[in-house]
């Protein structure tokens, strides 16, 4: 059974993303997450070279935080993906 649900930190506070899976749900999920992984990972070294080298307009310094916060919660849903199905 997988279920998921948004609850908030607070009352004034923003709201999470609450997301129950089995491990059989993780192990057909997890090739879709490493390919996420992947892909805001690559799009996130895109942003940071500008960044690095000066040139980055506002937005793609702002593309390279979006993306940074997506690799760091995609690293840290693979993980426990993977804790799950052993």
């Amino acid at each position: 059974m997988a279920y998921s649900a948004l609850s908030r930190k607070g009352d004034a506070g923003p709201y999470d993303l609450t997301l129950c899976l089995t491990p059989q749900d993780c192990k057909l999920l997890l090739p879709a997450f490493e390919k996420r992984l992947k892909e805001a990972e690559k799009k996130f070294e895109k942003y940071y070279d500008i960044h690095q080298g000066g040139e980055a307009t506002e937005k793609q310094q702002g593309l390279m935080v979006k993306y940074e916060d997506e690799m760091d919660t995609m690293r840290v849903v693979v993980h426990i993906a993977k804790e799950l199905i052993k």
